[in-house]
C-alpha cells in the first residue's frame, strides 16, 4: 500500500514507484533533500490510481519515476502509457538495472522524460529533475 505525507503547497511533489522498498525509501530520501513530496507505490497499477486521484484534486504529481521491472504487477513500460493517456504532459522518468534494455536505451519511444540506470547518484537524480 501506497504511504503519503502531509502536503505543503510549498514543496514539489514526486510519485515513486518501484518493487523494493530499500530503492523506495534511498529515492524518497534523495526527493524529499531536493524539495520533494513523495509518493509510494509497489507496482503500476497502483501507481496509476495515486495519479488519477491526484490529478483529480488538482495536485499532479511534478515527477514521477518508475521502475521498469515489477515482478508481479504492472510495470514502468505498461504504466508511463496509461498516465500520459491521463495527462500527456506527465514527467516520468524510468529506473532500471539492466544496463542494456531498449527502453532506457530509448526511453523517448516509450513516452518516459528521462532514464535513470541503477544504482545511480544523487547528483545524476538532480540534474534530470532540474535541481542543483
Amino acid at each position: 500500500m501506497a504511504t503519503r505525507q502531509a502536503i505543503d503547497s510549498s514543496h514539489k511533489r514526486a510519485l515513486i514507484m518501484d518493487d523494493e522498498l530499500s530503492i523506495r525509501q534511498v529515492l524518497g530520501e534523495m526527493l524529499r533533500l531536493s524539495g520533494y513530496h513523495c509518493s509510494e507505490a509497489i507496482e503500476g497499477a497502483e501507481a496509476v490510481a495515486l495519479f488519477r486521484k491526484a490529478v483529480a484534486e488538482g495536485r499532479p504529481f511534478d515527477v514521477v519515476i518508475m521502475d521498469l521491472g515489477v515482478p508481479e504487477g504492472l510495470g514502468g513500460a505498461e504504466a508511463v502509457q496509461q498516465l500520459l493517456a491521463i495527462d500527456p504532459a506527465a514527467r516520468v522518468i524510468v529506473t532500471s538495472g539492466s544496463a542494456t534494455d531498449p527502453v532506457v536505451e530509448e526511453y523517448h519511444r516509450y513516452g518516459f522524460s528521462g532514464a535513470l540506470r541503477k544504482p545511480f547518484r544523487f547528483t545524476e537524480l538532480q540534474q534530470l529533475i532540474g535541481v542543483n
